[in-house]
């Protein structure tokens, strides 16, 4: 109820009631949501009582037409390390909207810690096929109930399910915000930085590979195998350059998938 309570007028979250929205709470808000949820019954962030509409339209502005990088509030600069705090809630907030589907033609939105399947394995983890096939099969069921969709609107669904497929499936512009990360906020002797002209350091070195991870990875339709990277390099990747890809990251615990998947082999217990 206390993260709820932060969501601001403006749809973001503040780091408490009626404080400005910003782009590092709104993560820390969607990534608090997105662990309890489960255990408190809830499905998804509309059933926690987030407005889901209004945050994505405040996340989505986030984004600057022009630098292609992200800014933390409103009126301020793009800042590379909001490539992961803004880049991740997004993620988190179109995760939230995958088609819920068991495996057994049954409806069941899964709020769980995994995120790249919409089909969970044993270990509860979801992780995205790359069979186009099996997603669209997902989808069938998602939309199966309604029976008045004619051949030529399914054959449009797919089309836009495809363009998506291209560029990525999340809420932002990936391939303009990974150009922010590789051309601005890398420096030329090493490092990653706020913005040109700023001093690179660890911080943002950290965040604004944590974010590119979750710009090439989330919801792009790509195998990643156990040890986080893809073999057939199917990421997302501004311009199509393959050497700058790199491990895929958990958008909530901003660590390797691999790690995830070891500790919930290690913790996990079927009977919670």
């Amino acid at each position: 109820e206390h993260v709820v309570s932060c969501q601001t007028y403006e749809g973001g979250f503040g780091g408490e009631p009626f404080s400005e929205a910003h782009g590092g709470y709104t993560f820390c808000a969607l990534g608090a949501l997105h662990i309890v949820s489960k255990d408190c019954g809830f499905a998804s962030l509309s059933e926690c009582g987030v407005d889901t509409v209004a945050l994505e339209e405040w996340l989505v502005m986030r984004q600057m037409g022009y630098e292609g990088g992200f800014n933390g509030r409103s009126n301020k600069l793009a800042d590379g390390c909001y490539t992961f705090w803004v880049g991740s809630a997004i993620a988190i907030l179109d995760l939230d909207r995958v088609p819920p589907y068991n495996g057994n033609d049954v409806r069941e939105k899964r709020f769980d810690a995994g995120v790249y399947s919409v089909v969970p394995d044993d270990l509860h983890v979801q992780r995205l096929y790359p069979d186009e096939e099996k997603l669209h099969s997902a989808l069938v069921v998602d939309n199966h109930d309604n029976e008045d969709d004619d051949d030529d609107d399914d054959g449009e669904n797919n089309d836009d399910y495809d363009d998506q497929d291209k560029d990525g499936s999340l809420t932002f512009d990936q391939q303009l915000l990974q150009r922010y990360v590789l051309l601005c906020a890398q420096d030329v002797n090493g490092g990653l930085r706020d913005k040109p002209s700023k001093s690179r350091d660890f911080y943002h070195s950290c965040y604004n590979l944590s974010g590119l991870s979750v710009s090439q990875h989330v919801l792009s339709n790509c195998d990643n195998g156990d040890d986080g990277v893809n073999d057939d390099i199917n990421a997302v990747l501004y311009q199509q350059e393959e050497k700058n890809i790199i491990g895929a990251t958990h958008p909530v615990y901003n660590i390797r998938i691999e790690r995830v998947r070891s500790m919930i082999r290690n913790f996990h217990n079927p009977t919670n």
